[in-house]
C-alpha cells in the first residue's frame, strides 16, 4: 500500500519521496528571496488521529488503509481502541502524512489563489508560500499537529527542509561530529562528509581548499588496508570517495556493460555460536547476574564485495 500511495503522490502531485531534492531546492529560494517558509512538525505520525483520517480521505482509500493497520491494543488484559492512525514502522505511514500534510497546505494555497508549485511535503518537512504561513499553522493545529516552532522558518534569511540548512542561499549546514569515531567506517564516513562539503563550497567546480587539512586527517585515521577503496559519490560510505582516476581497483564492468566495479566495505552483525547454538539463543535462554544480556550485540564485520558503479562521479581537485 505504500508503494501505491508513494506512486499516486509521483505521478498525480509531482511529489517524489525517492528524492529529498525538490524541498531542498525551495528551501535554498525561500532564503534567497523570503518568498517561501519551511514548517517542521513535532511527533508528527503520533499525532495522525484516527478521526483526522477518517475526514481527509475518501471512504473507499480509508476503509482499505484502516485494514492494513493495527486497530486494537490490550493493557491490564482489556482491550481498547487506537486513536493513533499508523505509527511509524508501518508500511504506508510516510507516505500517508506525506499525503495529508500536502493536502492540507495545498488546499489553503490554493483557496488563497497561490501556484500549488510553491507547495512541497517530504513527511512532516512542509514548503509553502511565506503569505499563507500563518494561515497553514493554524489548520494543522486545527487537525490536532503540533508545529516546531524552533524549527520552522518564515521569515529572514535562514531556511531547513530535509537535511540542508541554508543562508541566504549559501548551504551552511556543517559536518558534524557527535562523538569521537572508533572504527575505520566511521572515519570514512567522515572524510566522505568532508569532501562533500568541499564541493559544496567549491560549487562542485572543485574542492575548496579550506577543508583539506581536515580532510586529510580524517583520511589518515583510515587503517591503510580500508584506504585501498575508492567509490564513487551517491553510493554511501562504503569506501573513501574518489575520482575515477585516483581509484587505482577500478575496473570496466564486463560484459560490454556501461559503468565500472570497484570493490568496497560492506558491514554486516557478526554471527557466534555456542554450544551449537546461536549465542543470541544462549543469551535470551540462559539468565546472567544483570538478566538475560545479549553479549556481542553490537558486533560487525567487515567484507569486500564488488559494487557496480553506472555513472563515476568526478569530484575535481582541491583548489
Amino acid at each position: 500500500m505504500g508503494s501505491v500511495l508513494r506512486e499516486k503522490l509521483r505521478t498525480q502531485c509531482a511529489i517524489d519521496l525517492n528524492s529529498q531534492e525538490l524541498n531542498q531546492r525551495l528551501a535554498r529560494l525561500g532564503s534567497i528571496d523570503d518568498t517561501l517558509s519551511t514548517i517542521d512538525l513535532k511527533s508528527a505520525s503520533n499525532t495522525l488521529s484516527y478521526r483526522c483520517v477518517m475526514m481527509l480521505l475518501p471512504p473507499d482509500w480509508f476503509e482499505a488503509l484502516d485494514r492494513l493497520r493495527s486497530q486494537f491494543g490490550t493493557l491490564d488484559g482489556k482491550k481498547f481502541p487506537y486513536q493513533m492512525f499508523s505509527s511509524m514502522g508501518n508500511g504506508f505511514t510516510f507516505e500517508l502524512e506525506t499525503m495529508i500534510f500536502y493536502s492540507l497546505c495545498l488546499s489553503v494555497a490554493q483557496l488563497d489563489g497561490y501556484n500549488p508549485f510553491w507547495v512541497s511535503a517530504y513527511g512532516d518537512d512542509l514548503i509553502v508560500p511565506s503569505g499563507i504561513y500563518e494561515k497553514v499553522v493554524d489548520v494543522l493545529s486545527f487537525c490536532g499537529f503540533t508545529v516546531n516552532l524552533e524549527k520552522s522558518y518564515h521569515t529572514g534569511p535562514f531556511r531547513e527542509s530535509c537535511g540542508k540548512d541554508y543562508l541566504r542561499g549559501s548551504l551552511v549546514r556543517p559536518v558534524y561530529l557527535r562523538e569521537i569515531p572508533d572504527n575505520p567506517m566511521a572515519w570514512i564516513k567522515i572524510a566522505n562528509n568532508l569532501k562533500r562539503l568541499a564541493s559544496v563550497w567549491g560549487e562542485g567546480k572543485s574542492l575548496d581548499l579550506r577543508l583539506k587539512p581536515a580532510y586529510d586527517f580524517a583520511v589518515n585515521m583510515v587503517p591503510r588496508f580500508y584506504r585501498r577503496f575508492s567509490v564513487s559519490d551517491g553510493y554511501g560510505d562504503v569506501a573513501l570517495i574518489r575520482d575515477l582516476d585516483d581509484s587505482h581497483l577500478v575496473t570496466r564492468a564486463p560484459n560490454g556493460w556501461e559503468g565500472y566495479v570497484t570493490p568496497v566495505i560492506m558491514t554486516r552483525p557478526k554471527k557466534f555460536f555456542f554450544n551449537g547454538r546461536s549465542l543470541i539463543t544462549a543469551g535470551v535462554s540462559t539468565p546472567g547476574r544483570s538478566g538475560n544480556s545479549l553479549p556481542f550485540r553490537d558486533a560487525v564485520e567487515h567484507t569486500i564485495n564488488p559494487l557496480v558503479v553506472a555513472i563515476w562521479r568526478n569530484m575535481g581537485v582541491w583548489s
